[in-house]
């Protein structure tokens, strides 16, 4: 028949196991959450040079419009206005478009944030599981 101090080393080893079990599957679900929080923000990076190289197409067109290409203006009116529509629409949609892969990015950070402070929570139950097992293990 086991002691209660052998009752008690079984039963702290097998809550250790437990909680560290919780501890690895935590920490899988923050690893998830940061690499995601790290593809939105390559996502957001991609976009924002997007939206630059846009932005710089357009204040291009305009400068040469407004310099070398003035003299070919009234000639071409009708395609230079449609090429700044064009690039006016591109620009827009990428702006939006950057908006909500912006929110994703916030959402999947606050989220990694969240599995951190889980994972923490685990490795802090894992500590204090060991701390028993150790009292426990002494006591035999």
């Amino acid at each position: 028949m086991k002691s209660a101090e052998q009752q008690r080393h079984g039963e702290t080893k097998q809550l250790l196991a437990l909680r560290d079990l919780h501890l690895r599957a935590a920490e899988k679900s923050w690893q998830r959450a940061r690499e995601q929080a790290e593809e939105h923000q390559r996502i957001v990076d991609a976009r924002l040079a997007e939206v630059a190289a846009l932005t710089q197409r357009s204040s291009d067109l305009m400068h040469w419009l407004s310099g070398p290409g003035a003299a070919e203006l009234p000639a071409m009116n009708a395609r230079w206005q449609a090429l700044r529509a064009v690039l006016d629409d591109q620009l827009e949609r990428a702006e939006s478009t950057l908006a909500d892969e912006q929110d994703d990015l916030a959402q999947s950070r606050r989220l990694e944030a969240q599995q951190r402070a889980a994972w923490l929570r685990a490795k802090a139950a894992v500590d204090a599981a060991e701390q028993l097992c150790a009292a426990a293990k002494k006591a035999l």
